[in-house]
């Protein structure tokens, strides 16, 4: 997998970051989902990478909060495809200390080999279920 920004990352699916300062979700051109998601809360059992995570520990950034909020509700209650970008933190524990993921220092991959669906979201954590599609 090769190093991207993340702006190029989401531009893999299709999907523009409007402000790759602070956005972190964006709906794609095909309709759906496109989110950048930590590695450290990605956990694979039985064929499934289930990320989750809470929007309450992202802190300061309230504007990708928001959106990301309406696209969660929007995927879960549309059953909307979400498509995955990895984000991998130089240092995993600077998630539990630093509230602003820009101050962070990070690389981002695609995954274009699962499709995803928000499998829960309570407006504050929140479920994706991760799957390779079948031949």
């Amino acid at each position: 997998m090769a190093d991207l920004g993340l702006k190029q990352a989401f531009a893999r699916f299709k999907a523009d970051l409007s402000n790759p300062m602070w956005q972190v979700s964006a709906i794609a051109e095909d309709g759906s989902l496109v989110v950048s998601c930590w590695t450290k809360y990605l956990v694979t059992e039985q064929r499934v990478m289930r990320y989750t995570d809470r929007l309450s520990r992202w802190g300061n950034n309230k504007p990708g909060n928001n959106l990301l909020k309406e696209h969660l509700t929007v995927a879960l209650k549309t059953s909307i495809p979400v498509r995955l970008i990895m984000a991998k933190a130089e240092n995993d524990a600077d998630l539990d200390e630093i509230v602003d993921a820009s101050k962070i220092k990070k690389t981002f991959h695609v995954r274009d080999d699962v499709v995803g669906m928000v499998s829960s979201f309570d407006g504050d954590t929140f479920v994706v279920e991760f799957r390779k599609p079948a031949p």
